[in-house]
């Protein structure tokens, strides 16, 4: 099938990208060497296996982080005419609310992708053996934690910036 795949957010040192479907588990890819450039204008493959729920973009340059994006959670339009179909489907990467808590004596890392900068963040939560609550606003797929904290979705968030503005 053919997808239009566009990345809105990608990080300066990601690309070029190999695509992957998870029909086989996202171990071979259908498109390999994808510039960042060609994700951000949109690229559009013929190449994506019919049937494809969820396409993996992987970066493979000095930056070696993925983004998985589910069709299902995108916008189709189909135009017919007397003996063709085309079908275009454009990709954005979600935005997720995760709520992430641990009750390690140990401080735990978390890593994630920022909705709004696209960079990869990193946190500390725990330590003490206290209860740690944290929630965050990620690029879906993106949340690395350890074994000893718990990650759990809670739909989609709309990254927001905040401003301080000093009076004198």
């Amino acid at each position: 099938m053919t997808v239009l795949i566009t990345l809105t957010l990608a990080g300066s040192d990601s690309g070029p990208f190999n695509l992957y479907s998870n029909l086989d588990g996202f171990t071979t890819p259908f498109e390999t060497g994808v510039s960042k450039s060609s994700l951000e204008s949109g690229y559009s493959s013929i190449s994506v296996p019919d049937y494809t729920t969820t396409i993996r973009v992987v970066s493979t340059g000095d930056c070696v982080n993925f983004v998985n994006i589910v069709l299902e959670n995108t916008t189709t339009t189909t135009t017919s005419t007397s003996s063709t179909t085309t079908t275009t489907t454009t990709l954005t990467p979600l935005c997720l609310n995760y709520t992430l808590s641990t009750i390690s004596q140990f401080k735990q890392n978390v890593s994630y992708l920022d909705c709004i900068t696209g960079e990869r963040e990193s946190i500390s939560l725990g330590g003490g053996g206290v209860v740690s609550l944290i929630n965050i606003c990620a690029l879906q797929a993106s949340v690395i934690v350890s074994t000893e904290v718990f990650l759990e979705e809670a739909g989609e968030c709309t990254p927001t910036t905040t401003t301080t503005t000093t009076l004198l």
